[in-house]
């Protein structure tokens, strides 16, 4: 289990009393800049590396859930990758990410501890979300169009399928340190009666849907569920309503709402939908997870644009449902 913000908080601070040097990560905070401390933190590690020998190199390697080989071939990938390209609507444009993204992408972006994502010394962080980085470049193109009054309207409409990291453990089968997530955003302006959010969200949701059943077989699924969270305090009934045509067109699949939820409200906001499915070992696990976010929002200051992200573990899905034949 992922310790606590405080807990910690704790640790570090057990850290310093036990080397007499309580005032030390203050002295580091507030005395020097982020190039300094940079440069700092470069040649300690440099020094620390200049004692070790392959020995330690090898022991670490096979002791360090960062640096572990994935449970699935390749080959999987790339036919998980080839069929949900080959599904995205024609306007999504798709993107190689890089491994790094701006530091504090995740914790000041979005309510995520920083003690869960990989910093690294450059000033920067291994992706932990391809979405977070989706909508920095959202926004960047979002800022552009609005600059054009002509252009101010479109749509920016984004797709990545990524590896990621996460620092915190995981105790759950089929998940690990790292893992590849394909991931879908739309960003755009607020139009009357919630059009771009019954829009969009319509277009995730059928898309994953499409994908889970160019996939995986049947045979290997007991049921799916597509769930809702209401996450503003007000009743979304033509969210409901879309939400409920999809699933009434499919078969073994049902819908679960909920109301005034708190479940991501924090991350979050109006909304956040999941698909889950359980197997035929009655496993049941969420493989999709998307909503309603303010980054775009942030990013631009401007409380009229919307963003959309969601994302498929795709790693997770080839481990637990396995791929047609």
């Amino acid at each position: 289990m992922a310790l606590s913000k405080k807990e910690k908080t704790d640790v570090s601070a057990k850290i310093l009393e036990k080397k007499k040097a309580s005032s030390l990560a203050d002295t580091l905070t507030e005395g020097f800049s982020f190039s300094e401390l940079q440069s700092i933190l470069l040649d300690v590690y440099r020094r620390k590396l200049a004692l070790l020998s392959p020995a330690d190199v090898l022991h670490d390697y096979r002791g360090n859930r960062f640096v572990q080989v994935s449970a699935v071939e390749p080959e999987k990938f790339l036919r998980f990758d080839q069929t949900a390209f080959s599904l995205l609507p024609q306007d999504f444009e798709t993107l190689e990410l890089p491994p790094l993204g701006p530091l504090g992408m995740c914790s000041v972006l979005a309510p995520v501890h920083q003690n869960n994502v990989v910093s690294t010394l450059r000033h920067s962080e291994v992706l932990a979300d391809a979405t977070n980085y989706l909508a920095l470049e959202a926004a960047v193109r979002r800022k552009k169009c609005l600059s054009s009054q002509s252009d101010a309207g479109r749509q920016i409409k984004l797709a990545a399928s990524h590896r990621v990291v996460r620092a915190q453990n995981f105790e759950f089968e089929g998940y690990t340190a790292h893992f590849k997530i394909f991931s879908l955003c739309t960003a755009g302006r607020g139009e009357d009666n919630l059009a771009f959010e019954v829009r969009n969200l319509r277009e995730h949701v059928l898309f994953y849907f499409a994908l889970i059943d160019g996939l995986v077989e049947s045979e290997r699924v007991e049921k799916t569920t597509l769930k809702v969270f209401d996450l503003d305090g007000k009743d979304n009934p033509i969210f409901h309503q879309m939400m409920d045509e999809i699933v009434r067109s499919r078969a073994d699949t049902s819908l679960c709402i909920e109301k005034n939820s708190s479940f991501g409200r924090n991350y979050y906001n109006r909304l956040r939908f999941m698909i889950n499915i359980t197997n035929k070992d009655g496993l049941a696990l969420d493989y999709v997870d998307g909503g309603f976010t303010d980054w775009t929002s942030k990013l631009l200051s401007d409380k009229k644009e919307r963003l959309l992200t969601s994302g498929a573990g795709s790693e997770l899905l080839i481990k637990i449902l396995g791929l047609k034949k």
